[in-house]
């Protein structure tokens, strides 16, 4: 039986048919006739995510990135601006930081 020494790799289940062959069925992230290649690797190899965002292979050739705090946009390159909601009081000016902000009081009155 080509599945007694499981020939598939990477945890992948052996399954026969009735002409003596065998497929693999792989586990998710995992591709190749025994499951040998992981997916994705060439496309997060060169870690498009920006500002220690995290490159989450979803195909060969899509990809996700898990953005740090602060950060958002397709490769993570987009500062959060923490000023949009409008966090300050009685006038106070909103200085946008990463992954803060800062408001600016005046000070008369």
């Amino acid at each position: 039986s080509p599945c007694r020494n499981n020939p598939c790799k990477n945890s992948g289940t052996c399954s026969e048919d009735e002409k003596g062959d065998f497929t693999c069925i792989c586990q998710a992230g995992y591709t190749g006739h025994l499951c040998e290649s992981q997916l994705g690797v060439r496309v997060c190899k060169e870690n498009p995510c920006k500002n220690k965002g995290n490159c989450v292979a979803l195909s060969d050739t899509a990809y996700k990135c898990e953005c740090a705090p602060g950060w958002e946009g397709k490769s993570c390159e987009i500062d959060v601006n923490e000023c949009s909601s409008s966090p300050c009081r009685n006038g106070g000016i909103c200085i946008d930081g990463l992954n803060n902000y800062t408001c600016r009081c005046d000070s008369t009155g």
